[in-house]
């Protein structure tokens, strides 16, 4: 990561979980510049496809089932 100040290098100063998220406090070599960061996982687009996986497990189910059945 870039300061946005002067564009030297920042380093990570400290780590902090708050909630459901995690903030940074960096801190640039260069000037000396701070900067607070909050970082989230953006999880909707893994939930979404652990659903369907689930979901089709389901139904793969039922179909063998239901083939059994009639045998």
């Amino acid at each position: 990561m870039r300061c946005p100040t002067c564009g030297g290098k920042i380093v990570v100063k400290d780590t902090r979980k708050a909630g459901d998220e995690v903030l940074r406090k960096r801190q640039c070599l260069t000037c000396g510049a701070k900067v607070y960061t909050y970082e989230a996982i953006d999880d909707t687009d893994y939930v979404r496809r652990r659903l369907i996986k689930i979901h089709e497990r389901e139904l793969k189910k039922r179909v063998i089932s239901k083939g059994i059945k009639k045998s």
